[in-house]
């Protein structure tokens, strides 16, 4: 049983609504070593709750990304992403990639992995108070042409509703310091 199925078991999640055709982690029992995917807002920060952590805000997600107070491009460094990371130019394919594949090449300067590519990821941060969007942060396995596109850039930044639900879609936990 994945960590994700062990909180829905426990009544503190709810069950990952599965897309059709499925690319939902939660549904492939050989995708468990994958990030948890398909997830909405509040089934991540429910999650994350239920082990004790929280979402990260979108700075602690970026300082993370960036090396701290180096300013990376990327959470690897000013390299282009190549095989740096999961996204669609890489001879994986289409979908997600096992946790922690690209590393330590693709880290971050703290060895965080997967910070760029794979899912995006949920922040605990709103967009803008007025609109109830979140922030998502890192750009997933679909970003089509990452040399020309910024979406796996340490400082880019998305806009998405709370509801929202997809197979390039996930979340980490951060611990309060």
């Amino acid at each position: 049983m994945s960590a994700y199925a062990a909180c829905v078991a426990a009544s503190a999640c709810t069950p990952i609504e599965l897309q059709s055709p499925s690319a939902c982690t939660e549904d492939l029992p050989a995708l468990q070593s994958h990030p948890v995917n398909c997830a909405d807002w509040d089934q991540a920060s429910a999650y994350c709750a239920w082990v004790g952590t929280r979402l990260p805000t979108e700075w602690e997600w970026e300082w993370a990304a960036r090396g701290r107070d180096e300013a990376r491009v990327h959470p690897w460094g000013a390299a282009a992403p190549g095989t740096l990371a999961c996204w669609f130019g890489t001879a994986q394919g289409v979908g997600t990639c096992l946790v922690g594949a690209y590393s330590p090449a693709g880290d971050s300067r703290d060895d965080v992995q997967d910070l760029a590519g794979n899912v995006w990821e949920w922040t605990d941060s709103v967009y803008e108070l007025s609109t109830g969007y979140r922030i998502i942060r890192g750009g997933s396995w679909n970003t089509g042409n990452a040399s020309t596109t910024d979406e796996l850039h340490a400082d880019y930044r998305a806009p998405l509703l709370p509801g929202s639900s997809r197979d390039i879609l996930g979340f980490r936990c951060a611990l309060t310091p």
